[in-house]
């Protein structure tokens, strides 16, 4: 999250509540950045930084099949009849 982001406080705070609950959280604070920032200016330093760890998080945690499905693109979808 970035420590611009106008959730902060909030996010900040729930993940205290977990840690004292005794779940394990990772939390990274990114200097400068806003909500969803790592939407935006994909080719900058932050946002790479911020979806390597993500990906590291999701590899160590449900291994590396979960990062290959999200580097996969998506089939576009048929349109549907109903519409």
């Amino acid at each position: 999250m970035g420590d611009h982001d106008l959730f902060r406080d909030e996010d900040l705070a729930y993940a205290h509540l977990l840690l004292a609950s005794g779940s394990l959280v990772e939390l990274h604070l990114c200097a400068g950045a806003y909500h969803a920032f790592d939407l935006f200016a994909l080719a900058s330093a932050v946002p790479q930084s911020f979806t390597g760890s993500w990906y590291c998080y999701l590899g160590r945690h449900f291994g590396a099949a979960a990062i290959e499905r999200i580097d996969e693109p998506s089939e576009p979808s048929e349109p549907s009849a109903e519409t």
